[in-house]
């Protein structure tokens, strides 16, 4: 009876009744805890934590304690428990040596699901299904996050390329850091880095000292070659912005930092847009387009004859409702330019039957006597139309983080500018002198043209790395629309911008090499094998004859030699530029160099986080005290880590499968022809 032992007379017991026995506990959590006298509550061993020891519980939230208390043990971790159950001995491991993949699963689920900054309800349930409490959990969150961003760190500083950061101002004085770059395999990536709080409103001083604060913590002023940031109204807020950056990081950066600041190309198509919205192109005085959209959208006086009208031309009757929605966009032209253009698409449809109704109801409703005719109002919708269209497809594709978009702008903005010069060719104005203030196309080519004339070099360089278009495609924009736009410069001056930026990276590229040697052109040293010496060092020419020479064997430089072959005609829009350039460089390997820096400059500064945080604030734009923003970067930042890295292994998956069907495919194929 010495192994059994009593733990005192049973409340219900008769007196002088046999007390009743205590077996001896069973489960191997029990090396780790001790049980209370009452039978209630279990003692961690370690960190002395309370928790449930009554029978009726079991022991799964104690297992779970074992696995993650931080004051057991570490080598007691891959050490099995032995527990003496009487007549055999079992050797059982609790499975504490896999505590560390999975608590980091745990740990990951939580950071996908934000629950630091979900809803009540939401974490009750998950605390009751997650074996730690909440200060353990953002305490293993932070860890996490630490881990992560070393890892991170030390990838951005391997880099063989620059980094071109994008910086958002995002909800209630957040702002974002994305850091893009083009890696070893022509992969374009992107990571969300940093989340920050600024100090104040949003000023220049507040901005500069966050960065300057980020790129210290991760030494990457030498990786710098862009900062994408939102060009606001004010000019004096962006000049004083870019000053600030320019000698911060100037003295590191390629070209001095002249490069430093790029506008957001999709800012600046919402800012021509809306300007055109607002200009007296639109919204003059006497008969502008605005007011003949509301004559269109304000409920017809005989509604039913134009439902009748539109059903004998095969259309569908529309009913009030119709007409009230879009009189509201009319009205208040804030909202997107996806609604704007769906009602500009909806009245050209029923234009023919607004043309019959008016003609025979209410013909002075739509525009005053003389000023223009009815038809060219129809031709500016249409033209607002196709702009409409152009500049939604341009912005989906800056903010695209699969394929690199620099290269897209100045292409995108001569589409548009072409887009009016065609229109404006070919309409016809009946007014007197041809003053009119509905059609100043002056205006509305200068809301997008001025982006042409004062284009950064680097969308200019972006350009013409695309092997479909390069140089060619400057050259005939200037040629067809150089006039309408105004613009001053010529293809020679497109030319020497090129060369800049190509000699700047030869000249890098060959103090990489050799930084004792002066660069002369860009020579290909695989053809002077018989100007090395035995101890292989490089003896370079050093009279003119003998670079005379080198030059006849060369012929062109390589950016000569890129820009002298025929552009490629791929016939479809799924063109792989990265992929191309991969292929190519050992053909144009400076010219690779500027690929990979200069595609991955964003054509958008605006952030991509989406995060329940946002939902801690109120309608006066304040934070609440719960808010912690460590915590919130680190949350914000590790999911963005997180998702990236499961749609790479999806990718790979994907990859993987069409490999292996392709495969099948062609062994089915050789068998059924062997056997023909």
């Amino acid at each position: 009876m010495s192994n059994i032992q009593l733990s005192g007379e049973h409340p219900g017991a008769a007196e002088g009744s046999r007390p009743k026995k205590k077996l001896k506990l069973r489960s191997e959590v029990w090396e780790h805890f001790e049980k209370t006298a009452d039978g209630e509550r279990a003692i961690c061993k370690y960190c002395s934590k309370i928790l449930s020891g009554n029978s009726k519980g079991g022991t799964t939230h104690l297992k779970r304690h074992i696995d993650i208390c931080d004051k057991r043990p570490r080598g007691h971790v891959n050490q099995p428990v032995t527990i003496d159950s009487g007549d055999e001995v079992r050797n059982r491991n609790i499975g504490l040596i896999q505590k560390e993949t999975w608590l980091e699963d745990v740990v990951k689920k939580a950071i996908l699901n934000e629950v630091p900054f979900a809803s009540e309800a939401f974490q009750k349930v998950w605390y009751l299904c997650c074996p730690m409490d909440s200060m353990d959990l953002e305490k293993e969150i932070h860890a996490y996050y630490e881990r992560e961003k070393e890892h991170l760190a030390i990838e951005l500083n391997n880099l063989t390329s620059r980094i071109c950061f994008s910086v958002g101002i995002i909800h209630n004085g957040f702002l974002s850091l994305n850091a893009q770059f083009i890696n070893a395999d022509f992969n374009l990536v992107s990571k969300l880095i940093s989340l920050k709080k600024l100090s104040d409103d949003y000023s220049p001083s507040s901005i500069i000292n966050v960065l300057e604060s980020f790129i210290s913590e991760w030494k990457l002023e030498e990786k710098i070659f862009t900062f994408t940031i939102e060009k606001e109204d004010d000019i004096n807020c962006w000049d004083e912005l870019i000053k600030g950056l320019t000698e911060k990081f100037s003295p590191k950066m390629l070209f001095g930092g002249h490069h430093i600041g790029v506008p957001c190309c999709r800012g600046q198509l919402d800012q021509s847009y809306y300007s055109f919205r607002n200009s007296p192109f639109y919204s003059g005085e006497g008969d502008s387009i605005e007011r003949f959209l509301e004559v269109l959208t304000t409920v017809p006086s005989k509604i039913d004859t134009f439902n009748h009208i539109a059903k004998d031309m095969g259309l569908s009757p529309i009913n009030e409702s119709w007409f009230h929605h879009h009189h509201f966009v009319v009205r208040y032209p804030i909202g997107s330019i996806t609604n704007f253009a769906r009602l500009l698409k909806d009245l050209l449809i029923y234009r023919e039957v607004f043309s019959q109704y008016y003609a025979h109801t209410e013909t002075d409703q739509l525009f005053s006597s003389g000023i223009c005719s009815y038809s060219f109002h129809w031709t500016i919708l249409e033209l607002m139309l196709d702009i409409s269209g152009l500049v939604n497809c341009a912005k989906n594709e800056f903010v695209s983080l699969k394929h690199p978009a620099s290269h897209l702008y100045l292409r995108k903005i001569f589409e548009i500018v072409d887009m009016i010069a065609i229109k404006k060719k070919n309409s016809v104005c009946i007014c007197a002198d041809g003053d009119c203030r509905v059609h100043d196309w002056e205006y509305l080519r200068d809301q997008f043209a001025r982006f042409v004339k004062e284009a950064e070099d680097i969308f200019i360089v972006a350009g013409v790395l695309d092997p479909r278009f390069k140089l060619s495609f400057f050259e005939y924009c200037v040629k067809e629309i150089g006039n309408f736009i105004g613009l001053e410069k010529t293809i020679g001056d497109y030319r020497e911008i090129i060369n800049k930026f190509f000699s700047e990276y030869a000249k890098k590229e060959a103090d990489l090499v050799s930084p004792s040697l002066e660069v002369v052109g860009t020579i290909n040293t695989q053809a002077h094998e018989g100007n090395l010496l035995n101890n292989n060092t490089y003896l370079p020419p050093t009279t003119i004859t003998e670079r005379f020479s080198l030059y006849k064997k060369e012929g062109k430089s390589e950016l000569d030699k890129y820009l002298s072959e025929e552009v490629i005609d791929t016939g479809d829009e799924d063109f792989d530029l990265l992929g191309w350039w991969k292929q190519n460089q050992s053909r144009f390997p400076i010219l690779s160099t500027m690929a990979r820096d200069l595609l991955a400059v964003p054509a958008s500064a605006y952030s991509t986080v989406s995060s329940n945080l946002y939902d801690l604030y109120d309608y006066e734009d304040k934070v609440t005290d719960k808010v912690d923003f460590r915590l919130a970067e680190a949350v914000i930042c590790s999911k963005d880590w997180i998702l990236a890295r499961e749609q790479r292994y999806i990718l790979q998956q994907n990859l993987m499968a069409y490999f292996y069907t392709c495969t099948a495919v062609l062994l089915i194929c050789l068998i059924f022809f062997i056997c023909m």
